[in-house]
C-alpha cells in the first residue's frame, strides 16, 4: 500500500493548522499547563481532579521510578484493578476491571495507541519511564474515544520544563544476562520551545526457574528458560511550542523495536517463538484558546506496527525461520471542541476518525481494512453549589473489509449509539463523592471477524457487537495537608454478547460471544506520605467475574483473580541510604480450559531493594525479586523467573 498521498494530504492539513491558529486573535484567557496536559475537555472547578465523575488515579513519574520496574507495565501494575495477564503465547496483556486491554484506550501523549486489528499496540516493550500515568476508570468521558469499556490510561510527559537543561543516565545489571542502559535529557531551547528525548536499552538473555520447581514429563530437562530471551531498544522526543499564552502545539514521536523469546511451555515445548515487534507512533497536538471561552484541539496521528513472528527450528533454540508477517498501519484525527457558556455550562463536541489498514503473510498474503468514525457530544453543568453533571452521547461506526488472494468478504458495516450520565459533589476542595452510569459498546477486531493468516486462529464473521452498562460509585480524598491520598470504589459492569477468546481444539482458538457475563467489584488506594523519608502505596481489589449466559458450560472467566494486592514501602532512615519493599499477591485464576484445568493456585512475590546516594546527584542501588524464590505461574504452563539480583546506578543534573 503506497501512503505518500496520504501522508501529503496528512502534512497539508497540519500546516493549515498551525497557521490558522498562530493568526487566530485571542483574548486575555491562558491555558494553564495543567490543561495542555490533560485530553479531557472543559474547564475543570478543582485542577485535582482529572475528571470529576470517575475514579480516577495516577502515578506520577517519580512514583514509577521508586518502584525501579524493568518496563511500563511492571509501573501499571500498582494500580488497583489492572492485572497483568498472560496473552496465550508467552507474552502479557492489561486487563482493567475485567476488561481485556482491547477494550482500554490508552493514550500516549494524546495519541490513541490501539488499531482495529489487534485491539492496540504491543505495551508489553515500552518503557516509558518519565511519563506520568492517570487512569480514568467508569463513566469516563466519551469524547476519549470510541470501541472502549469506559476504562482510559493515560501517560503524559510535561509539556514544558522549569530547567534550561536537565539530564538523567542509569544503567543496571543482573543475573540471568541482564543489562539496561537508558538516557534522558529536557530542557528548553527558548521560553517558548521545549524539549524531551529518551533513549533506552533493555536485554535479556533467558531466565532460571525457582530452585522449588519440580520437572514434569514432557517439560525440558533444564531450567533455565534458554528461549525467554528479550532484547528491546526505545527513542522518542517530545518538542512543545507556545508561541503565547493562548496557543500550544506538541510533536511526539517513539520508536520501540522489541524481541521476544517465549517461554516453552511445559506441556506444548512446540511453542519456541520469537517475536519480532517493530512500533512507531507520531502525533501533532494543537490546543488553543479563543474568544469567548472558546477552546479548539486538534490531533494528528500516525501508528505502525510491524510484527514478524519466527519459531526455533531445533532444541537448541539457535535457529530460526519466518513463519508470518504482519504490518498494521492507523492514520488518524481527533477534532475537538469546547464551548464555556458560563459559569455554570459548557459545551464539547468532538469527532474522531481513523483508517486502519492490516497486512499478513503465511502462506498467502491478506488485508484487512476498517473505517472508524466516532462523533460525540457531552455537556457539564454545576446546576448547584459543589453539585456537577456531565451527561453525553456519541456514535460510533465501522466498515471492516477483508480480501486475500482466495476470498473477498465484506463485513456488515457496525455502528452502534453510547451514552453516559455522571455526578460528582464536592466535600470541599480535596474531597469528592462520585456517580455514574455508561453505556459501552466494542465492536468486534478484524482479526476476530476474518480470522489470521495463521492457521490456529479461527474466523468467526458472525461476531455481534459486544455491548455493557457500567456503574461506578466512588470517594477520593487528599488530607492532612495532602500527605494521605486516598480512592476507593465499586463498580458494577452488565456485559452482553461478550468477546472472548476460547479453544477450539488444542491447537486453535476462536473469538465468540458469551450470551451474557457480569463484572462485580470494589477497589481501594492509598499513598501516605507523613514525613519525606518514608513513602506508601496500598491498592487492593476485588473482582467477581462471571459467566451468566443460560447455555453456559461454567460460571468462570478465564484469568481474571478475584484478589489483587499491592504494597510499596520505601523508607530512608538515614541521609543517604534508604531501602524499599513491594508485595504482590494474586488470587486464584481460572484457566481458559476448565474441563481440563481448573485453576491456578494464588501466589505472593517478595521484592526488596536498597540505595545510597553518596552524592546529591548520583544514586546506587540494589535490587531482590522474588527474593523467597516463589514458583509460580501466570498461565497454565508458563512458570516464571526465580529468584534474580540487579544492580544499577543513576547519574542526574539540572541546570536551572
Amino acid at each position: 500500500m503506497n501512503f505518500k498521498p496520504t501522508f501529503k494530504i496528512f502534512a497539508t492539513i497540519c500546516f493549515a493548522l498551525i497557521n490558522f491558529c498562530l493568526v487566530a486573535q485571542s483574548d486575555t484567557a491562558t491555558i494553564s499547563n495543567e490543561l495542555i496536559e490533560v485530553i479531557v475537555i472543559g474547564e475543570k472547578p478543582n485542577s485535582k481532579f482529572n475528571n470529576l465523575a470517575t475514579t480516577n488515579q495516577n502515578l506520577k513519574s517519580g512514583e514509577i521510578e521508586m518502584t525501579r520496574p524493568e518496563k511500563l507495565n511492571d509501573g501499571l501494575a500498582l494500580l488497583p484493578s489492572l492485572y497483568i495477564a498472560p496473552d496465550g503465547i508467552g507474552g502479557r496483556t492489561i486487563v482493567l476491571r475485567g476488561y481485556e486491554q482491547n477494550r482500554i484506550n490508552i493514550f500516549l501523549n494524546g495519541i490513541p495507541i490501539r488499531s482495529n486489528t489487534e485491539g492496540s499496540i504491543v505495551t508489553e516493550g515500552f518503557f516509558m519511564s518519565s511519563a506520568d500515568v492517570s487512569i480514568e476508570k467508569g463513566a469516563s468521558s466519551l469524547i476519549y474515544g470510541s470501541n472502549s469499556s469506559g476504562n482510559v490510561i493515560r501517560m503524559d510527559n510535561k509539556l514544558f520544563s522549569a530547567e534550561k537543561f536537565g539530564v538523567k543516565v542509569g544503567a543496571f545489571l543482573g543475573n540471568n544476562g541482564k543489562q539496561n542502559y537508558n538516557l534522558a535529557l529536557h530542557g528548553k531551547f527558548t521560553n517558548k520551545i521545549s524539549y524531551q528525548f529518551g533513549a533506552n536499552y533493555y536485554k535479556r538473555e533467558s531466565f532460571v526457574l525457582s530452585s522449588k520447581f519440580e520437572t514434569v514429563p514432557d517439560q525440558p530437562t533444564t531450567k533455565k528458560r534458554v528461549n525467554s530471551d528479550q532484547e528491546n531498544a526505545e527513542i522518542s522526543g517530545l518538542l512543545g511550542y507556545a508561541p503565547n499564552a493562548n496557543h500550544v502545539f506538541s510533536l511526539f514521536a517513539m520508536y520501540n523495536n522489541s524481541e521476544f523469546g517465549y517461554t516453552a511451555s511445559i506441556a506444548r515445548p512446540r511453542f519456541r517463538r520469537m517475536d519480532d515487534w517493530h512500533n512507531t507512533i507520531i502525533g501533532l497536538r494543537s490546543v488553543s484558546k479563543f474568544r469567548n471561552n472558546f477552546r479548539f484541539e486538534a490531533n494528528f496521528y500516525y501508528t505502525h506496527l510491524v510484527d514478524t513472528l519466527n519459531q526455533y527450528t531445533d532444541n537448541t533454540y539457535t535457529s530460526l525461520r519466518s513463519i508470518s508477517y504482519w504490518n498494521d498501519q492507523t492514520l488518524g484525527t481527533r477534532i475537538i471542541l469546547s464551548k464555556k457558556i458560563n459559569d455554570k455550562h459548557s459545551l464539547n463536541a468532538s469527532i474522531d476518525y481513523k483508517n486502519d489498514i492490516h497486512e499478513q503473510v503465511w502462506f498467502k498474503t491478506a488485508e484487512t481494512k476498517a473505517n472508524t468514525l466516532n462523533g460525540t457530544v457531552e455537556y457539564k453543568s454545576n446546576p448547584i453549589d459543589k453539585l456537577y453533571l456531565t451527561s453525553g452521547i456519541s456514535y460510533n461506526f465501522s466498515n471492516p473489509t477483508y480480501t486475500s488472494l482466495n476470498a473477498n468478504t465484506e463485513r456488515k458495516n457496525l455502528s452502534a449509539f453510547n451514552y453516559q450520565i455522571s455526578t460528582a459533589y464536592l466535600i470541599d476542595n480535596a474531597s469528592k463523592f462520585h456517580f455514574g452510569y455508561s453505556r459501552n459498546t466494542i465492536f468486534p477486531r478484524m482479526r476476530d471477524l476474518f480470522g489470521d493468516a495463521l492457521l490456529p486462529y479461527i474466523p468467526n464473521p458472525n461476531l455481534k457487537v459486544e455491548k455493557s452498562d457500567n456503574f461506578d460509585l466512588g470517594f477520593s480524598t487528599n488530607a492532612f495537608q495532602n500527605t494521605l491520598e486516598l480512592s476507593t470504589a465499586v463498580y458494577h459492569n452488565s456485559i452482553q454478547d461478550l468477546l472472548t477468546q476460547v479453544k477450539v481444539t488444542d491447537t486453535s482458538s476462536q473469538v465468540i460471544n458469551l450470551q451474557a457475563a457480569r463484572f462485580i467489584g470494589g477497589e481501594i488506594m492509598l499513598k501516605y506520605r507523613p514525613i519525606s523519608k518514608i513513602y506508601t502505596l496500598i491498592s487492593y481489589n476485588y473482582l467477581k467475574a462471571s459467566n451468566t449466559s443460560e447455555n453456559r458450560a461454567t460460571d468462570f472467566i478465564a484469568y481474571r483473580p478475584e484478589h489483587n494486592l499491592k504494597l510499596f514501602a520505601s523508607y530512608s532512615p538515614i541521609r543517604h541510604f534508604g531501602i524499599d519493599l513491594t508485595l504482590t499477591h494474586t488470587g486464584k485464576r481460572h484457566y481458559d480450559n476448565v474441563s481440563s484445568w481448573e485453576s491456578l493456585p494464588n501466589f505472593s512475590i517478595f521484592d526488596i531493594g536498597v540505595q545510597s546516594k553518596p552524592q546529591k546527584n548520583l544514586t546506587i542501588w540494589l535490587k531482590v525479586n522474588n527474593v523467597f524464590d516463589e514458583n509460580y505461574f501466570i498461565a497454565y504452563d508458563q512458570p516464571q523467573a526465580g529468584r534474580e539480583y540487579r544492580i544499577g546506578l543513576n547519574v542526574e543534573w539540572n541546570k536551572k
